[in-house]
């Protein structure tokens, strides 16, 4: 009697194990499933844009006496930007500055331009 009960729990050990594995095999195929989905449904085809011109570089500026962002702006600023304000204000955003801050002779500046 002991060795048919032991028999019987050991059947539904077994059992259990085989229906944890079976939802565990359902789990991964669903994930795996849905994933191609998603990758399916998300992605598109990348076409590459046509740019004007070069890189977009950065360099270090030295503020000479009465040099002001507008004034770099002139000099740095081309079609790549859709204005003047931008070029200023992206300056400014990368150097942690306002727009219409005083700029100190000797400071030095990071700004991007295009080669």
């Amino acid at each position: 009697m002991e060795n048919q009960r032991a028999g019987r729990m050991q059947k539904r050990r077994k059992r259990r194990l085989q229906r944890l594995y079976r939802k565990i095999a359902i789990a991964v195929m669903t994930a795996t499933l849905m994933l191609c989905l998603f990758g399916t449904v998300f992605s598109r085809e990348v076409k590459a844009v046509e740019q004007t011109a070069g890189m977009k570089y950065y360099t270090s500026i030295q503020i000479d006496h009465g040099d002001s962002l507008w004034s770099i702006a002139d000099e740095y600023c081309d079609n790549h930007y859709s204005s003047r304000v931008a070029y200023v204000k992206e300056v400014a955003s990368i150097n942690g500055i306002g727009m219409y801050d005083k700029l100190l002779c000797g400071e030095y500046l990071v700004v991007p331009y295009y080669k």
